[in-house]
Order: structure tokens, then sequence, then C-alpha cells
């Protein structure tokens, strides 16, 4: 208006594309002096090798061979003081956490009241308190962080699943920049992605302007820290819980297998190892655990090579043990092959076996980090439309766009789905009837506890005693265990108590919205001694 400058438009980069248009084109141009983003040699763990691309001058490549220390960290630049902005960390090796962080947090992120994390686990961290926030991430994920200065929060995704908001920043660290920032347990390697023009690879599909190409107002090289006070509530953790996870990770190293039973397969083991060359396994052992281990990953005593896992698949799959061991097994299976950076086709093949298995045993995380693995095989259409059940809204209506016409049974049954659960409809979408055993699996472990949680919250708030018989009417077929009082010896005249069962309802309501969410790392106990 008259001769008021107006700011260019931030317009997002669309869902499909991944060079960022708009920094080099036209009146969205924009001008920075700013150094160009990236991490920040000079702020990192000594372990940490950061890598200089001779072209650009740009720090994206990090990496660290080996360390005595369970946590090593680097920081990036420049840092976010207002606006909307994100980058992208690509995981090659390792278990990684990234994020956000003042210029004098912790270089091992989210373990202090300056850093906001989010790990490979699944778990967002704060003040060294974790807690379930989205899908786990692996090699060969990609990972968006994102931070709207705006609006006070930082956010998360992972392979274009924006997961919502993570954390909120209090309005007493406005001014205060945030730096990008990650952390990795022992050995790792990954890239980080700016969004530079020199550099040219952007989040896709979600509303924020890529860091390297940040106004100079919105971005600074340095900062003092945070300020003294703090108001950003800590994560709280149970004893319980605590306990627990220490139980946990003392037994890891105690995995049920027989290293006897070898593969018929005899490798050479005379030949010399090809430094130059993807690594060769010798193992011959049809039963090994997961290995957590950086050391053994780069031994190829431990690694199997594909002969034996094509023997030890069967194997696997024919032992008859719980699923607990199973899903460890298997999870060595695909570990193998993927530091051999074996043939696809039987990595598909493999995941496709394994995403089948999870969706047989109602284990929905195993099954999310599986399926998107399948793309050439014949379910791999299937699949993709599966994984929309457990999606969160914003998600999934992003997948919905992506995905091809309903033109399959699957495809028709989970839109149909959706649309009773965005709307409200949840007997109608309890009553609806799977096109196959896969789909029945999948809405039995994503939606149908959804449902049932939602229904029974809604019963138990509006009325202080409800019959089983009008539950199960509603669709509600078995009542989770812990609502039902019974009061006479017949199952029709079994009643809820509203009032006083509503508070469960809603703990149960929070534990099924996010069927991904839940720990995967090591399937609990049962595969142990």
């Amino acid at each position: 208006v008259g001769s008021r400058r107006v700011a260019p438009a931030r317009t997002p980069c669309a869902p499909d594309s991944r060079l960022f248009l708009p920094r080099c084109m036209g009146t969205n141009k924009r001008k920075s002096t700013i150094a160009l983003a990236g991490w920040d040699p000079g702020a990192k763990d000594e372990e940490v090798e950061v890598e200089c691309d001779a072209l650009t001058g740009g720090h994206y490549k990090v990496s660290c061979r080996a360390t005595e220390r369970a946590w090593i960290g680097v920081r990036g630049r420049p840092g976010v003081v207002s606006g909307a902005y994100c980058f992208e960390v690509k995981v090659t090796e390792g278990l990684l956490r990234v994020g956000w962080a003042s210029v004098t947090a912790a270089l091992s992120l989210g373990t202090d009241d300056e850093g906001f994390g989010y790990g490979g686990t699944g778990k967002k961290s704060h003040l060294c308190k974790f807690a379930d926030y989205g899908l786990p991430f692996e090699a060969g994920d990609v990972v968006t962080c994102c931070l709207d200065r705006g609006k006070r929060e930082v956010s998360f995704g992972v392979n274009g699943q924006l997961l919502g908001r993570a954390f909120a920043i209090p309005k007493n660290w406005d001014g205060v920049a945030l730096f990008p920032a990650l952390c990795a347990r022992e050995a790792f390697k990954a890239t980080g992605y700016f969004g530079c023009p020199e550099h040219p690879k952007v989040p896709h599909g979600c509303g924020f302007w890529p860091l390297g190409g940040a106004y100079d107002s919105d971005v600074i090289e340095s900062d003092a820290g945070p300020p003294v006070a703090q108001s950003i509530q800590p994560l709280e953790e149970s004893l319980e819980r605590k306990q627990d996870r220490t139980q946990r990770f003392t037994k890891l190293a105690r995995v049920d297998q027989d290293l006897t039973r070898l593969s018929t397969y005899k490798p050479d083991e005379t030949s010399d190892v090809n430094a130059s060359g993807p690594l060769v396994g010798r193992s011959r052992a049809l039963e090994r655990g997961y290995l957590r281990d950086a050391a053994k990953l780069c031994d190829p005593a431990h690694i199997r090579p594909v002969p034996v896992l094509r023997e030890a698949l069967p194997h696997v799959l024919q032992a008859k043990r719980p699923w607990a061991w199973e899903a460890e097994m298997l999870r060595a299976i695909r570990q193998d092959l993927t530091v051999q950076h074996s043939d696809s086709d039987f990595v598909e093949e493999v995941c496709e076996i394994s995403a089948l298995r999870a969706l047989a045993n109602s284990d929905w995380p195993t099954f999310s980090a599986c399926a998107p693995s399948v793309r050439k095989r014949p379910r791999a259409n299937e699949f993709a439309w599966l994984l929309l059940l457990g999606c969160r809204p914003l998600a999934r209506s992003r997948g919905l766009q992506q995905l091809a016409a309903a033109d399959s049974d699957t495809a028709s049954f989970v839109r149909a789905a959706l649309a009773d659960v965005a709307a409200g409809r949840f007997t109608r979408a309890l009553r609806r009837k799977p096109p196959n055993e896969a789909a029945a699996q999948a809405f039995a472990t994503a939606v149908e506890p959804l449902a049932i949680a939602r229904i029974l919250a809604a019963a138990t708030k509006a009325f202080p005693q409800i019959r089983a018989e009008t539950l199960r009417s509603l669709g509600v077929l078995e009542i989770p265990a812990g609502f039902a009082d019974i009061q006479a010896s017949t199952a029709t005249t079994a009643t809820l108590h509203g009032r006083e069962l509503h508070a469960k309802a809603l703990q149960l309501l929070e534990a099924a919205r996010r069927p991904a969410a839940s720990a995967r790392d090591d399937h609990g106990a049962e595969f142990l001694r």
C-alpha cells in the first residue's frame, strides 16, 4: 500500500517436489548475507567428522567411525529467532536424535533444558525425559525438523509424514536463537538438507521455509543462550517406568539364540576383505539377534551373507516361536541385508514377509517400519493404503492425495473406514467388513481400538450407567478388561459405571490414538532368557 514494501510470499513446496525452486525464481528470490546453512564444524564433539563440500563450501555430511562415549553430537547454523523454518536429516547409519537447541545447550541433544530432540525410537526428549511422540526411524529414513517461532512450536516428520507439535516453546524464549542439532549413539552417518540453492534438496509437503532460504532478519550466527528462568514443564516419568527401562537394557545381551545352528552354505573365509566395496559377511548362524554393537556391524565374522540369510528366513518362519523372538530374528536379517547393500528384490521380500507377520501379531510399529520398503512387489499398493489407517490426520490427508484412485477393494475399504472415523461414525466403521485378511488385521490393530475407545469415552461421559448390551449394539463386541462391573450372573445385564470409568476410558483413548508410537525397539523381554 503506497510506498510500503511487502515481503515476498512464502509459498510451500509442492508435495512431490524435492527442488527448492522459489529461492531461485523471480520475485521470490531471497538475498542473504548469513553464512551458508549447514553443520557447524566449530560446534561438535571431537569424535564427530564434518565433511566440507568441495563445490559449495557447505557442511552437510556428518559421521563418526568409532567412539567410547554413548552419545556424541553436533550443532548447525544459523540460529532461528523468528519465522517458521525447517531442515531435514537423512539417516545413513546409526541411532540418531535430531532437533533444535540453543548455542549453550549440551551437544547430547535433549539431555538438558536448552534442547528439544526427537529420536530414532519414536520418543521426544527434553530435560533428559523421554515420552512417546511419533514414528520410529532408522537407516534410509528422512526426518524433517520444523520450528515455528510465531506459534512457539517445535514439530517433526518422518518420510514426509508430519507428526504434529512435539514441544511448546515458552514466551520468554522469544528472541533466543535455536540452532539445528543432531546427536547419535556411538558410530553414525547422516546428511543434512537445509534448502540452500547449491544443495537444493528440501522438505516436501510441509508449509515451512527451508532454513537455507531464511531472511537475514529471522536468523543469527550466534546467541547468548536462553533466559535463566524456564517455564517449560518437564516430562513426568514414573518410578516403575524407570525401573522397567533399566531392567530391559541390562538384559539386551541375553537374546535367546542358538548359534550352533549353521547354514549349509560355506563362505570363502580365505578371501581378503574389499575395503573399497560393500561388506560381505562370513557368519553361518541361522539364528542371531539384532546387533547393537557398532564394531560388530563392521566385522564380517558377525554378518551373514545373502545365501545364509535365504536359508535363515524359512528357518525363522518355521520355528513356531513367540512373535517377540521371531520379530527379533527378522529384524536381524533386515540388518544384515542393509549393511551389505544387498539385492533390493530380496530386501523387499523380507520386508513384505516381516510386514505380514507383524500384522498377524498386531504389531503395528513393525508393520509401519517394514511396509514403506515394499515398492515393487504385488502388495506394495495394498501396504500403502493400509499404512494410512495408523497415520495422523495431516499425514493421512497428504497420503490420500498422493495415492492413486481407489481402484482396489483394499483402497475402497480404507477410504470408507477413514471417512467414517473422520466424521465420528465409529459404530459404522466397526461394522465394515474388510476385503481380506491383511486389511482385517490392520483395521483391528490401528482403527478398532480407537473406535471402541471413542464410543466408551462418549458413553461413560453421557450416562451414569450403561448396559453392556447397549455397547454391543454400538459395535463394542468385547468390553476391554477393567471396564465391566458384573452386577448379575448374565452377560446381558452387565453394566458400566460411567462416572467411575470415564477417566479410564480417556486413558484407553489416548493409548489408541497413535498405534505407531508404541515402543518397537526390542519387543519387550519375551525373547530374553
